[in-house]
């Protein structure tokens, strides 16, 4: 922050220019007038000296020249402390200010990430749903269809079980039921009961059944050798595509009636046995028995595959929604911070100006009192060489003290204000009449307020990992109790991250 270091430039260089140029000693030449310094010193000792320019004139000079130096060199010390207190108090704001910038900065920073982090996470909800919509409804599909399926294959078991009677009491007298062979022109053949009633049973089957029976009459004709695998009804497995559920249930069988065109249709050459044509119904029954089985078995399968997905989308949309309730937490507590963070910096903003206000004033109140202590000084100075002008062997009689430097004794208290000694030392003293400084003063020192410590809260709960698997994040916050205050330690992260999946 460029303003606090002009605040610095500001205290060294005022307390500098109130430094430079003033008068250390009776040899330094005086920059007023006669006229000016009668004006400036008491009425008294202008009187004085107007009356004679004696020895006792002299005398009361001195008086007021000595009474200035030490009201100098106090004020030096005052003016001191006093830029050594703002100073401090222009760096703790300083590193305040630092700091509480960075926090909203990071806050900032937090905020843009928790709103990219939902919006994400709130695009992932709808590709669930809309994923499992698609799901939902290809199931709903296929045990449609599936169950379609099984109540037209239920319809062939009475039929079936018909014709087997049928057969059966055909047979019963020892004679089978008359079968047709029917050629079409591309050289295949087909099977059929003459008897109009029982063909008519026949016909009333679906695809599966007709199928079926079809393929009975045919084994029972030709027997199980000769029977070709490919003739033979083919189901297709129902299967899962592209993460649905797909049932498809293919029966490849064409009616050759249909497609080729019926030529001529006869009774066998070859004349089925009772044996084998009853094994054959009784082979069609057990074929759409158990067609009807695995069509349950299939369906009770899509049922499950159905609700595995059901139950997974649940996981799926709990897990995602938990993570999306954290985030939003978690933007909220970031939210709240960056209000904070906020007040804090335009505090600080504040507190800079009242510094600043409190570095001119200091500066300005110092260099008011160091002039007038120095034009007195001026003064005494001019009306001393003019007595001298007048009786030089009154030079002689002018003796000063040299004394050591300001030695500072340690401060009673480290803030919020305490007491201090300062000492100097006579280095050289011309006579034993010559009037000397005083060597010994009492302070107030470390004025300023103790540092406040930065307090938070403890840190939340650890959120939802952003990943299953492949590598995720998992954050946890937590918020600022009490702002650093005075230059106190600075506040942590407020918010903590860890790798998860």
């Amino acid at each position: 922050m460029q303003q606090m270091w002009i605040l610095f430039l500001t205290l060294d260089v005022g307390l500098a220019s109130i430094l430079r140029g003033l008068p250390v000693g009776a040899t330094k030449p005086s920059r007023v007038t006669e006229e000016e310094a009668l004006s400036i010193i008491p009425r008294a000792v202008a009187s004085a000296y107007l009356a004679k320019k004696d020895a006792a004139a002299l005398a009361a000079v001195n008086d007021v020249y000595q009474g200035a130096k030490a009201d100098r060199d106090l004020l030096l010390l005052d003016c001191e402390v006093e830029k050594d207190e703002l100073g401090l108090q222009v760096k703790a704001v300083h590193t305040e200010f630092l700091n509480a910038e960075t926090r909203y900065s990071k806050t900032q920073t937090l905020l843009q990430d928790l709103t990219a982090r939902i919006t994400a996470t709130q695009a992932e909800i709808e590709i669930i749903q809309q994923t499992y919509n698609s799901q939902r409804s290809a199931c709903n599909q296929t045990r449609i269809r599936g169950r379609e399926q099984l109540a037209s294959v239920q319809k062939d078991l009475p039929v079936a079980a018909s014709l087997y009677q049928a057969a059966l009491q055909a047979c019963s007298g020892g004679i089978p039921p008359v079968l047709l062979q029917c050629n079409f022109t591309n050289g295949t053949s087909v099977y059929k009961f003459k008897d109009a009633a029982l063909q008519k049973q026949v016909s009333a089957m679906t695809s599966i059944g007709g199928k079926f029976m079809s393929m009975g009459l045919e084994r029972a004709v030709r027997g199980a050798k000769s029977f070709q695998a490919a003739s033979f009804l083919e189901l297709d497995e129902w299967h899962q595509e592209d993460g649905g559920m797909k049932t498809i249930m293919h029966v490849k069988h064409r009616h050759h009636q249909r497609q080729h065109g019926e030529l001529k249709c006869a009774a066998t050459e070859d004349k089925p046995t009772c044996d084998a044509l009853v094994d054959s119904m009784a082979t069609v029954q057990g074929n759409v028995r158990d067609a009807a089985d695995e069509l349950r078995i299939r369906l009770a399968k899509a049922d499950t595959n159905c609700e595995q997905i059901r139950a997974a989308k649940t996981v799926d949309m709990r897990d995602t929604r938990e993570r999306l309730d954290d985030f939003n937490t978690m933007l909220a507590d970031a939210s709240a911070q960056s209000t904070v963070d906020a007040t804090a910096l335009n505090s600080k903003e504040e507190e800079y100006k009242e510094i600043k206000g409190a570095v001119d004033k200091g500066v300005g109140a110092c260099w008011a009192k160091m002039k007038s202590v120095e034009n007195t000084i001026e003064a005494a100075l001019k009306l001393r060489e003019e007595i001298f002008k007048a009786d030089s062997s009154l030079a002689s009689k002018v003796k000063e003290c040299e004394v050591t430097k300001w030695i500072r004794g340690p401060c009673s208290a480290s803030c919020n204000g305490g007491v201090q000694t300062l000492k100097r030392e006579v280095i050289a003293k011309p006579s034993a009449d010559a009037k000397c400084p005083v060597l010994e003063v009492t302070r107030k020192c470390n004025m300023r307020a103790c540092p406040v410590d930065c307090k938070m809260t403890q840190f939340g709960p650890w959120s939802q990992c952003t990943k299953s698997c492949g590598g995720g994040v998992q954050t946890r916050s937590r918020t600022i109790e009490q702002a650093p205050l005075h230059g106190g330690m600075p506040c942590g992260e407020p918010v903590g991250q860890r790798v998860c999946g």
